[in-house]
């Protein structure tokens, strides 16, 4: 952590201002928070608790995501804001930013910087790893997004597929859309319904009462079995076509794999929303929707 980033920071609870006393991060209301590793660790009593990201935690260790930065661009990063260009010279928030690997190709891209808030441990284990030559630009903070510890106008707030794995989905959106002011953009998402029927949800639910009751690393084996098998199933001819209806399988196996994984984990948290309620969210905090793809929106104030 650079010294001069400690003026980007607030107390997450009540927003005071935040110094550096005797290596310890202290809010002008008396609140005391420790530094690990060169990062801040911004938590308050009314915090999501942390057994509630230690699926991520494990998820993240075991998988990283540096092998998904061609899929992130080609259905999120492009779509939405016409390419990573987008990101040069501009101050960006990655809330959520899970294995570091969005935060470091945000940083790749030319950002100015790039404040990385993750609530897991995975902040100190994957994610400095995933960062790697990049940390210089990269800012990484443990807290929880739904109290954003921050005290700065940026140019991007970026949450994407992580606001559905909140306690409070709606109170996490309303907290990182505060964070919007004068011309900021916020590229966002959410678990989309409407993609889903009443059965693949039934069926989601379903194995995730069975895998919250399995260790983290039988889940990962059992999910690469079946995407074994789905990989096999896809060269019979008539049989592929249909799993493909049913089952996105444009990815690289591991990316497959992974998305399973992840539909079927053991997260303590994790919702659906259909498009009427995601955009009764936006109004309710009082932004507008610039523009709109299948897999986000970019929103502004």
């Amino acid at each position: 952590m650079k010294r001069q980033w400690i003026n980007y920071l607030c107390d997450p609870f009540d927003k005071s201002k935040i110094k550096i006393i005797n290596g310890k991060l202290i809010s002008e209301t008396g609140n005391e928070y420790k530094i690990r590793e060169g990062v801040p660790i911004l938590l308050s009593s009314n915090s999501q608790s942390q057994e509630s990201v230690q699926s991520f935690a494990y998820e993240w260790e075991q998988f990283g995501f540096l092998f998904a930065k061609k899929g992130w661009v080609k259905y999120l990063i492009n779509p939405l804001v016409g390419g990573l260009d987008f990101f040069k010279n501009k101050i960006v928030i990655d809330a959520g930013s899970g294995s570091g690997a969005q935060s470091r190709w945000i940083a790749e891209a030319g950002a100015k910087l790039v404040i990385s808030l993750e609530l897991s441990d995975s902040i100190f284990t994957v994610h400095p790893k995933s960062v790697g030559k990049f940390r210089k630009k990269v800012f990484a903070i443990q807290c929880d997004i739904a109290q954003p510890p921050l005290n700065i106008k940026p140019d991007i707030v970026y949450c994407m597929n992580v606001i559905q794995h909140t306690k409070d989905p709606e109170h996490a959106f309303l907290a990182l859309s505060r964070l919007v002011q004068g011309k900021t953009l916020f590229l966002f998402n959410i678990y989309d319904k409407s993609k889903h029927s009443d059965k693949k949800l039934f069926l989601i639910k379903s194995i995730r009462v069975i895998t919250r009751i399995l260790p983290f690393v039988l889940w990962k084996w059992l999910s690469f079995l079946c995407i074994t098998v789905l990989f096999l199933l896809l060269k019979v001819p008539k049989l592929g076509a249909g799993i493909c209806r049913f089952y996105p399988v444009a990815y690289s196996f591991k990316e497959t794999w992974l998305n399973l994984y992840d539909l079927g984990g053991k997260h303590f948290y994790q919702e659906f929303f259909s498009k009427s309620s995601q955009e009764a969210m936006i109004k309710k905090a009082g932004l507008k929707i610039k523009n709109r793809t299948k897999f986000g929106y970019v929103l502004t104030r």
